[in-house]
């Protein structure tokens, strides 16, 4: 069994330590505690943890914070019977899991495990459509490249690919960073790659 460095975000205090001890009992290793968002921000800070128990009389949370949480999964702990107010902010908070008080140590491992596995696709995610728009934006600048050398030099379409392919391999350069340059001298009207 997996276990993560979990950051505890509960205001009660007999609350928090009743977490603490069924984590614990779970085998979650518990990094930090907090009782506010304040300091939940320097605890997050601080200790670096993969996974962030929060109390769901927090929410409404402030973006930077949310973005401050980003790399972390997040689980939200509510309520046997939370009120409508406290499910809509649970559902806009970003969580990928919640608990309900109180919780057993399976709950627990069972719901962090969750939550760690949704954010780590959503990391995923988010890295390969970083991917794909940098291999666009490098796609567009080429292009812009080509035909840039097809208008000014008379060049056809595979001449400008080669113009900047050839470039690219003889500087030790990519194609983006000829293209870049290409598209640089001609708007300065200097022309040629």
């Amino acid at each position: 069994m997996e276990t993560y460095r979990t950051l505890l975000v509960i205001p009660d205090p007999a609350e928090r330590t009743a977490a603490h001890a069924v984590l614990t009992d779970a085998g979650e290793q518990v990094v930090g505690e907090a009782a506010t968002l304040a300091e939940l921000e320097a605890s997050f800070n601080d200790n670096s943890p993969e996974v962030v128990l929060l109390d769901a009389t927090l929410l409404p949370m402030p973006q930077e914070l949310r973005d401050l949480l980003h790399p972390a999964a997040l689980v939200v702990v509510r309520s046997a019977e939370p009120d409508t107010e406290t499910l809509l902010a649970i559902t806009h908070s970003g969580a990928f899991a919640t608990l309900t008080k109180p919780f057993t140590p399976e709950d627990a491992v069972a719901e962090i495990a969750l939550a760690v596995m949704r954010n780590e696709d959503l990391l995923q995610c988010n890295a390969e459509l970083d991917k794909v728009q940098t291999r666009l934006a490098d796609r567009i600048v080429i292009e812009k490249a080509k035909g840039l050398l097809i208008q000014h030099e008379g060049l056809t379409e595979p001449e400008a690919f080669k113009r900047i392919h050839f470039a690219a391999r003889k500087a030790n350069r990519t194609m983006r960073e000829v293209s870049d340059e290409t598209v640089a001298r001609f708007a300065d009207g200097v022309g040629n790659a």
